[in-house]
């Protein structure tokens, strides 16, 4: 606030690359260390889709997160399947909470829809999917 000009446009570059780095490596890279040291997961898709869980529900803007979601999306990488997982929960969340989405038209798909999503949905979405594995948590 109160910042115009260049000073603004730093304010925002300070602010993506802080919110940047907080998800992708405080929540996703943490969450890869807590599953290999603590549950001993293995599989690289599993490690992937619940580190980008993490990401989606630790950002501090989860809007924000909604690109490294995007790109990949399906094989051949575990990236890529981890991303479509994890859509494919959000978009049945969607589905399912449809009135409550401001400007959701229901009749069309959902996921090119998926910026009408707030912050908080997007991580009702995830942390919904999240307490079905590990019950307890967030």
């Amino acid at each position: 606030q109160g910042l115009s000009g260049d000073a603004l446009r730093d304010a925002f570059l300070r602010r993506n690359s802080l919110d940047k780095f907080e998800s992708s490596i405080w929540a996703h890279e943490g969450r890869h260390a807590i599953d290999k040291l603590i549950f001993k997961i293995t599989d690289s898709v599993e490690l992937e889709y619940r580190a980008k869980m993490s990401e989606a529900v630790f950002a501090r803007r989860p809007r924000g997160v909604l690109s490294s979601l995007l790109s990949p999306v399906g094989p051949p990488s575990a990236h890529g399947r981890a991303n479509q997982r994890l859509l494919e929960v959000v978009v049945a969340w969607m589905k399912e909470h449809a009135g409550e989405i401001a400007g959701l038209e229901p009749q069309s798909a959902l996921l090119p829809q998926l910026d009408k999503l707030s912050d908080e949905q997007l991580r009702a979405a995830v942390r919904r999917r999240w307490e079905r594995l590990e019950p307890g948590w967030g």
